[in-house]
Formats: C-alpha cells, structure tokens, sequence
C-alpha cells in the first residue's frame, strides 16, 4: 500500500508522488556529500485521465518502469527511462476486484493482490494485457511481495498470515510465517537478504523471517499505541523504516546479522509535524521520504540517516520535496485501520439473545426473555379457573 515510490538510477534518485489523475515524477542528483539536487520532474498521465485514489505504486528494480494501481481497479505501467521526454504509458488494463498492492515479476509481467483475496498476473507484452489469476486467500490481501530470484511470491492478509507460495504456480505452497496476532498490513523483502522478508503488523510488532525456510528470526514490538502500516528496507539492508496508522512518528531499526540469524535493534524514532500518508525509500539510500498531513495539506519531507539516527534533511531538500509537487492527493476510499481490525463478539451471551430477539421479531414468534412472564401468568390463570 506504498503512495511514495524511489529508485536509484546510477548517482540520481527518482521519487515517484501520487497526484490527482496522474503519478508525478521527480529526478534528483546526489552530489559527493549526499546532498539531493533536484533536476526536472515530469507527470505520468493515466490513459483516461481519471480523479481516482492511487492504492499502490512501485519502480522494477532498474528504475526504468513504473507501475500504478487505482481504486477503481485499473492497472498502470509507465516507461520513465528517461524523464526528459515524456513518459510512455505500456500498459492499462482493468482487473476484477479493487487492487490493494502489486510488485513486477519476470519479464513484463507484474503480480497484483486485490482486497476479495485473490493474485492476478498481468502480462503486459501483449497489445491486450493478459490477466490471469494464479492465487486466493479466504481474507483480503493486504501486501505482496515477489523474492529477488523471481521465483517466490509472498502476501500477507487481514487473517494474521503470511504465505509463501511458488511462482508463478501459486497454488504450490511452500509454508506460512505465522506468529503475528493481528492484520499483516505490510511485507518487504531485501535485495541484499535474499531470503529475508519483514513483515508490520496491527498487533504493533515487526517481524523477521527466512521465509524459505519458514522461520521466525526476530520480533521487535515498537514503543507506543501503533498499528504498523509501511515498512521498507534502506541503507543497504542495514536499517528498517517503519510506519503507522495515523501515526506522527518514523522508527528506525537497525537489522544485525549474527553467526546464524539475525536480530532487530531499535534506534528510534523521529516526529513529524501531522499524520503520516505513505513513506517510501530504497535499499540502496541512507534516506526517506515521508509524506504527512498538515491543515489538510499533503507534505513532502525527506529525512537522512545520520550516525544511526533519523535526522530531517536540510530545508533546501525539503524545498524541492514541497507541497508543490503534490496537488492534490485523493486519499477517500483508501483502506484505513478501522477495515483492518476486526470486531470481537462480546464475552456474554447479549449478542445471540439480539440476534435471537431480532428473528423472532421477524418471524412473530415470542423471545425466550418473554416466555417466563407468560408461562407465569398461564399458571396464574390456570389456578384461578381451579379454584372456581
């Protein structure tokens, strides 16, 4: 469910921004110190230049293509190779159910998970994309994420699971990572951890797994009341990033390798000044991008990772990062915590004898709260009669 999308080509970084019927584009060069040096920025337009919440987006792994799904159930794939010329749209295809979080596959192909629990493969090298579903849960997906090698595909549901399944033959389960006590919003693998994958979690907890083989490595529960949203891997597989359901704060956690597993450290967090939208990030940056809302307008801010610690980058960066290059974000309609978290059945009884009271009431029948009393007033009556 990332609204913010980075990749790094060479010495620049491209940090992709939802806007109101488009994706805007921005590139920056990084100087010799790290600083972020804005060059041009340019839009991708969707093919029927709809006003529609963006739910995901994401960059394949060399930075050239772009893709998008909307809550309208439409896929996007952009060409952004070279952003001084304008952005080609490869691929616009309608699915079935509304998308929650896709990721590229093999070779023009990407995998997308919808919110009925199903995973759909669209190949897009075709004139007419071809969709094809090749995986279900019985809950709604919440994330999906495809291993380095192309040859595992993950996803997390509002069921507490994470599944690990072949691809592209999804139905072929490998194993579960289960431990997590409530929804699993979000999964991440690691370019450099190639069989690391980390998962967020309602229940406030990040968890490490080798998800090949089905083990648990490490549990973090962060500090204070969260729900997990987004969580990415950056500084080179060396740090966590990690957000929450209307939450001000960012936490890092540092990833420590040891002789046979690994460990998760807290090297805490950083406020912002409102409740934060998406962030975004990349493996290979010591940086974030956080987008937060403040007096209803969407914010930009890049943060750095200094000595172990998340500092706010200079008010030059943060100035080509601005509210400018965000019009307008349409976030109605987007799946929020209270979708996530389910209703629990009071501990009494009260909630069957409403439902027992309401189909009686439908059928004309008496309640069982109503039988006493007149069971009670029949064998007043029928006493009466006796004694006359």
């Amino acid at each position: 469910m990332a609204l913010v999308a980075c990749a790094v080509v060479s010495n620049k970084v491209l940090v992709a921004l939802p806007g109101k019927h488009c994706v805007n584009i921005a590139s920056f060069r990084i100087t010799d110190v790290g600083i972020w040096q804005k060059e041009y920025n340019t839009r991708a337009d969707m093919s029927n230049g709809e006003t529609t919440a963006i739910c995901s987006m994401r960059f394949d792994e060399t930075g050239t293509l772009l893709c998008a799904c909307t809550k309208s159930k439409k896929v996007f794939v952009w060409k952004v190779a070279s952003l001084k010329d304008s952005v080609n749209l490869l691929c616009g295809c309608d699915i079935p159910r509304r998308p929650t979080s896709l990721d590229f596959s093999i070779d023009k192909n990407i995998v997308v998970a919808d919110k009925a629990g199903d995973v759909y493969q669209i190949d897009y090298s075709h004139k007419e994309p071809i969709v094809t579903r090749i995986a279900g849960h019985i809950s709604m997906i919440l994330d999906v994420e495809v291993s380095t090698d192309k040859m595992i595909v993950i996803t997390s549901d509002r069921d507490e699971k994470i599944r690990v399944s072949r691809y592209p033959n999804a139905y072929n389960i490998r194993g579960y990572l289960l431990g997590h006590s409530s929804f699993v919003s979000c999964i991440s693998t690691s370019s450099r951890f190639t069989t690391l994958v980390a998962s967020g979690s309602g229940d406030g907890t990040v968890r490490l797994w080798d998800f090949l083989s089905c083990k648990l490595l490490s549990t973090m529960k962060l500090t204070g009341e969260v729900l997990v949203k987004s969580i990415s891997w950056c500084g080179h597989g060396e740090f966590l990033v990690v957000c929450g359901f209307e939450y001000k704060f960012v936490h890092l956690l540092r990833v420590k390798p040891a002789s046979t597993t690994f460990h998760l450290e807290d090297c805490g967090q950083i406020a912002v000044d409102g409740p934060i939208t998406s962030i975004g990030t990349h493996e290979a940056l010591n940086n974030v991008v956080v987008i937060f809302q403040k007096d209803g307008i969407q914010i930009a801010l890049k943060l750095d990772i200094y000595d172990g610690k998340l500092v706010i980058a200079s008010d030059a960066e943060n100035k080509a990062l601005g509210a400018e290059d965000i019009p307008e974000i349409v976030l109605e309609g987007l799946l929020d915590s209270s979708d996530l978290i389910k209703r629990k059945q009071p501990a009494d009884d009260s909630y069957m004898r409403r439902k027992q009271e309401r189909l009686c009431e439908k059928k004309g029948q008496k309640t069982d709260a109503e039988l006493p009393a007149l069971k009670k007033r029949k064998e007043g009556c029928d006493g009466q009669n006796k004694k006359e």
